[in-house]
């Protein structure tokens, strides 16, 4: 039997950490969060994001998920590359690898801008700055609540 009183600081509890997304984001981004997903985050957790060795305190803690700002204190707006991320936890560290900092698309054209509302279709998007050269690339587009 545990006679000791209980005490917050003292207390352990497990938690999982599934993962972090995106890998990427534009180089000028504001007020854009990296979401990092899993189960079992204390909302009261001391928090901090790491990006090229510049830490941050998390901007939200819930059960299921952390959110760390896109960009760093003091990150140059027109700087480009990957740099380090990774999160400190009540002192545990993870290290998610590289955060890649990229141009902003722009999107000039889709074609076409209408279709089925079943089946399979392809759409087409005109633009610049479109990317699939760099570690954990993850192109994708959203149309509603689909995801392809």
């Amino acid at each position: 039997m545990d006679y000791s009183p209980e005490i917050d600081s003292l207390s352990f509890t497990y938690f999982i950490i599934n993962g972090a997304f995106p890998h990427s984001g534009p180089k000028n981004a504001a007020d854009e969060v990296i979401l990092i997903k899993g189960a079992g985050f204390n909302p009261k957790s001391r928090v901090y994001c790491s990006l090229n060795h510049t830490e941050s305190l998390a901007v939200e803690i819930t059960p299921n998920l952390i959110k760390c700002q896109m960009n760093y204190p003091g990150k140059d707006p027109q700087a480009t590359g990957g740099v380090k991320f990774g999160m400190s936890m009540d002192g545990s560290w993870t290290d998610f690898g590289i955060f890649y900092y990229y141009d902003q698309i722009e999107l000039q054209d889709v074609q076409p801008t209408y279709g089925p509302n079943i089946g399979n279709g392809l759409i087409y998007m005109y633009g610049n700055n479109f990317r699939n050269d760099f570690i954990n690339v993850e192109i994708g587009c959203k149309i509603g609540e689909a995801v392809g």
